[in-house]
């Protein structure tokens, strides 16, 4: 069964960063709920979705506000570098918002194995 991630765009940062994820995950990219504008999510290289980016992030409706992708099957493992940069019209509005950038860590490994609960003692 496929890990769902949620990254969050926060106004300082992203979380979690570095993001380890596999093959099959899927990566739901927000924007918090104090971040206002326009962000776009870019791969400094190919990317590891199904559908390739970039994409935009704008804030005001739960539909905008997020974008899911799956990580593609053929992903190959290794680093995936992410800039998310406002638009010029939200760096001028919200000269808070500077450019983020993350990393999503893809792994072909098998999740590991439940942690066992703690034995039961005898009575």
């Amino acid at each position: 069964m496929p890990n769902v991630l949620i990254i969050e765009v926060l106004s300082d940062a992203v979380r979690p960063n570095p993001a380890d994820v596999q093959q099959g995950d899927l990566v739901t990219f927000q924007l918090a709920d104090d971040v206002q504008g326009t962000f776009e999510v870019s791969f400094d290289s190919a990317d590891c979705f199904t559908a390739q980016g970039p994409f935009t992030l704008q804030s005001g409706s739960s539909l905008t506000s997020q974008s899911a992708h799956t990580v593609a099957a053929s992903a190959a493992k290794g680093n995936y570098p992410y800039t998310v940069t406002p638009d010029e019209h939200t760096r001028k509005r919200f000269p808070q918002h500077e450019t983020k950038r993350g990393d999503l860590d893809v792994t072909t490994d098998p999740p590991p194995p439940p942690k066992d609960k703690k034995p039961k003692k005898d009575k």
